[in-house]
This record gives structure tokens, C-alpha cells and sequence, in this order.
């Protein structure tokens, strides 16, 4: 899994990128890898610098050239990173052993990742390093959530990282996102009142961007569906080149160079199909439709469904909205 984080605190974000592993660290949410169940790195530095996408199994164009080999750092870039990035499309004819998707195939360190609303969790009570509030706590294991008291029994809610990852825990993490969510809200309402009453006004932080020379931005903020950077070049005052990493083009991502499954994929073989198909009308395909719509997926997508033992194909739609009501 991937995350960026968010919710930046006002007393540690300055925008910079030298400064961003600091207050990548410091926000509600903690941004970072997961691998195995375990944390790799929260430092927003190698999760943008672990950044490639690939396009053997999409409709693009490779891109070649390596302009941009290090960040401002000195960390060093592949060629497939974003800011190495071209787009460029190439439709053509679907091969499964070849290309077959418009999504292109994003990987962390050269693994396919998961992202998700409810991975910020995962990676937030894991890593153990969000600073605790009033109203949330992780534990390393779990993430504590204590709901006030109003119209609602107060009562602490416990999210605990579950033993095993699968359809059912991506909706149960995803319904104790909100809880989550509106628990960071009502930390920054407070905050918010605080330093008002302190005289700190200011919303915003003026900045110009430069006529001469070249400047690479990282934008790490994640979407409610979970993990999202942007990824800008910007040539004496013009933006030369944008490229945009979302959480649905993680988990919709074909296949990797080397033959590794994208979510998606991973996440529906081997599903058993419990509904008969002797009626190709009445079928619906509801238990691969389960597992794919508990990624919250952004797009419109058509799922296919095929019986080996007979020539019906069936197509089933799977579509959320921008909220991810269905």
C-alpha cells in the first residue's frame, strides 16, 4: 500500500520540499509505504523518488530521454518518473499479452501498490507517528477514534488492522474513514478558533512563480480515494510538462513489465463465482463487482465476465461518482 498523508498542521507546513519529510510526518494522517503489512519509509522524499510508471500493457507511446535524473535533494530519479514523463497516446488493438488498458501502471520500488481512504488509516496506525489529539490515537495496531458527545452516545470507535486484506475489510475501513475524517475536522475547527483568537489570519502564503530557469514541483495531497501526487515542470515562467499519479490509476494499473498483477487484478483471481451462469440475462457478476468496487474506483469502467464453457461474454458496469456513492 501508498499514501501520501494529509492534513497538514499550520505550525510545521512550509510548502518546502526540502522541509517535506518533516511535515509529511507531521500531518493527521501519515504519509508512506507499506509492504507485507509493514511500514518501509514515511518520508515523502522516497515516496516520490520510488515513483515509475510504466505503459507496456497501456495505450501510450514510450517516453525516452532521462532529463531530470536526481531531485532537489540529490535522491536519485528512474527515467519512467513522473517528471521523466511524456504522454503520448498510441491506441490499437486490445492483446492481453500486449496492451489492453488506457491506464498506464504505476509502481513503488518496482511493486504494484494499493491505495485507498482507508490505507491513510493503515499507514497512520501503523506507523505510530501522527501526533496523538483529543479526539484520535494510534496504537501501532489500531487507530482510536473518540466520537464527542452530542446527539451521539460518546464512545471511543477502534479500528483494528485486520489479519487478513479482502473486500470486506476495504468497505469496513472505508466506513470508519468518516469517523476519522470528521474527528481531524473537528481538531482543525478547534485549532482553526485558537488561532484566531492569537491573531494569526492568514489563509495563504504568497508566492510568485519565477520568469527565468527551471523549477520541478511535488504536490503530495491525497484525494478522498487515498494517495495522490502531481508531478510539475515549469520553463522560464511556463508549465512545460504535468503529470498527475491518482489512487484509481494505482489500483487499476495493468500488468508490470516483469508480468505482476495491479490491484484489480490480484484482487478478483481465484474469486470464487457463487451465481450459475446458465442464464447469461439474469447474470450478474456480482461477487467480481464486489471486490473491484471495494477499491472506490473513480472511473466508469466495464467489467467482462466470460463462461469457458460456452461463447457468452457478459458486461457488467462498475461507475462511482466523485463522492463514491454508487
Amino acid at each position: 500500500m501508498i499514501d501520501t498523508g494529509v492534513w497538514d498542521r499550520p505550525d510545521s507546513y512550509d510548502a518546502t520540499f526540502e522541509n517535506c519529510d518533516k511535515w509529511g510526518n507531521d500531518r493527521w494522517s501519515t504519509p508512506g509505504v507499506l509492504v507485507d503489512g509493514e511500514v518501509v519509509t514515511t518520508n515523502l522524499k522516497e515516496v516520490n523518488a520510488g515513483l515509475e510508471e510504466f505503459v507496456d500493457h497501456s495505450y501510450y507511446e514510450k517516453w525516452k530521454g532521462h532529463e531530470y535524473k536526481k531531485d532537489p535533494s540529490g535522491m536519485p530519479l528512474s527515467p519512467n518518473h513522473p517528471w521523466n514523463k511524456e504522454t503520448i497516446p498510441k491506441p490499437g488493438k486490445q492483446s492481453w499479452r500486449d496492451r489492453y488498458s488506457w491506464d498506464t501502471c504505476p509502481t513503488w520500488d518496482r511493486m504494484p501498490m494499493e491505495a485507498g481512504a482507508y490505507t491513510r488509516m493503515y499507514m497512520t496506525a501503523k506507523a505510530k507517528k501522527a501526533p496523538d489529539s483529543q479526539f484520535l490515537e494510534n496504537t501501532g495496531h489500531s487507530m482510536k477514534i473518540k466520537v464527542p458527545k452530542h446527539q451521539l452516545p460518546g464512545k471511543t470507535l477502534e479500528w483494528n488492522i485486520p489479519e487478513h486484506w479482502n473486500a470486506f475489510e476495504r468497505n469496513r475501513a472505508r466506513a470508519y474513514c468518516i469517523p476519522y475524517s470528521a474527528a481531524v475536522a473537528m481538531d482543525n475547527w478547534l485549532l482553526a478558533q485558537q488561532l484566531i483568537r492569537d491573531g494569526h489570519t492568514e489563509v495563504s502564503t504568497p508566492y510568485e512563480i519565477p520568469k527565468k530557469g527551471t523549477q520541478i514541483g511535488f504536490g503530495a495531497w491525497g484525494a478522498g480515494r487515498g494517495f495522490l501526487t502531481h508531478h510539475l515542470i515549469v520553463k522560464d515562467g511556463v508549465i512545460d510538462n504535468y503529470q498527475i499519479v491518482t489512487p484509481s490509476t494505482l489500483n487499476a494499473a495493468p500488468r508490470t513489465p516483469w508480468g505482476a498483477m495491479g490491484p484489480y487484478e490480484e484482487a478478483v483471481l481465484n474469486t470464487p463465482i457463487l451465481e450459475k451462469f446458465d442464464n447469461p440475462d439474469k447474470f450478474q457478476g456480482i461477487d467480481i463487482l464486489r471486490a473491484i468496487r471495494s477499491f472506490d474506483p473513480c472511473m466508469p469502467c466495464t467489467t467482462h465476465i466470460m463462461d469457458n464453457d460456452s461463447d457468452h461474454i457478459v458486461k457488467r458496469e462498475v461507475t462511482t461518482c466523485a463522492c463514491g456513492i454508487e
